[in-house]
């Protein structure tokens, strides 16, 4: 088990006591928790739950708890809420030197007050950070399995291009969003040939093979 693992043993760490209670008359949604411990094992009441929530809800909360990947997760989870913390206690001179708004980009710091919430001119007073991550080489949890549905509608062939082209934008992404990676740089962090990442870049998109002219389709197709 990772040394970043940390045993959830109650609830209470979901329990917000400085916050004021809840209101009776507000609707809330009746999200599902889905054990990532029973679909791992195969369970297939688990997996049954796991599909209503994801058909008919559209989200279900993960309980990665009992599962040493799941913990694993967890873990760098705690690590990045206190790399938050030590972000948003810095004075606000030094959080202001990373504005968003006059990089003119998506990435880095929005004060509280920057925006507006109605039409008289409100001001909001929420801060954020937006680091673009995904510039770094990203943590592969290697204990995690190829998602089911995946494996059952997609062929091998179909899932290796998914994976390729994803590879391929997220290099894209990360190259216009820090001017200091360069291509070869990119090619090299996300695993992906530097010609094909070089032609993507200057505009040639992967060639489809067409049909010859005038070919009747068989009952197969």
């Amino acid at each position: 088990m990772s040394q970043r693992s940390v045993m959830i043993k109650d609830e209470s760490e979901f329990d917000f006591p400085h916050l004021p209670p809840f209101p009776k008359n507000v609707s809330i949604a009746p999200l599902l928790r889905v054990k990532l411990s029973k679909l791992l094992s195969g369970d297939q009441a688990e997996i049954d739950r796991l599909f209503k929530a994801s058909r008919e809800l559209g989200f279900f909360y993960l309980d990665a708890r009992g599962e040493s990947a799941g913990e694993e997760l967890v873990g760098y989870a705690r690590e990045l809420f206190g790399e938050g913390k030590k972000i948003f206690d810095l004075p606000v001179e030094e959080k202001v030197t990373y504005d968003l708004g006059s990089r003119g980009s998506h990435f880095g710091y929005k004060g509280c007050g920057a925006g507006t919430v109605d039409a008289s001119g409100t001001k909001d007073r929420n801060e954020f950070y937006n680091d673009p991550g995904h510039i770094r080489t990203p943590i592969s949890f290697t204990e995690f399995p190829t998602p089911l549905l995946y494996s059952v509608f997609f062929p091998p062939s179909t899932m290796s291009a998914i994976t390729k082209e994803a590879k391929i934008n997220l290099a894209i992404e990360a190259i216009q969003t820090s001017k200091k990676l360069s291509r070869w740089k990119a090619a090299e962090l996300y695993n992906i040939p530097f010609s094909t990442l070089n032609n993507r870049m200057n505009g040639h998109l992967p060639l489809c093979k067409r049909r010859p002219a005038n070919t009747k389709l068989s009952k197969l197709e």
